[in-house]
């Protein structure tokens, strides 16, 4: 985002949020600050959207985490 902002370039961005399969919300709490962060210095004028990245496995073995993702 920084050079984006720098550059001035017309470009946007998608931002991803990994979700564990085991149910550890320590890499999610971690990355959903960051991109908090970000949107709260940069805004949303260069984000085309966000989404949480998971795997099948989750959707079987932690389901909570797969509604989660989907809750946005």
């Amino acid at each position: 985002m920084e050079a984006i902002t720098q550059t001035k370039v017309d470009m946007q961005v998608h931002l991803g949020i990994y979700v564990s399969p085991d149910g550890d919300y320590t890499a999610y709490d971690r990355q959903r600050v960051a991109i908090e962060d970000v949107l709260k210095k940069y805004g949303t004028d260069h984000i085309s959207g966000i989404t949480g990245e998971f795997t099948r496995e989750a959707q079987i073995t932690n389901p909570q985490a797969y509604f989660l993702t989907h809750s946005w």
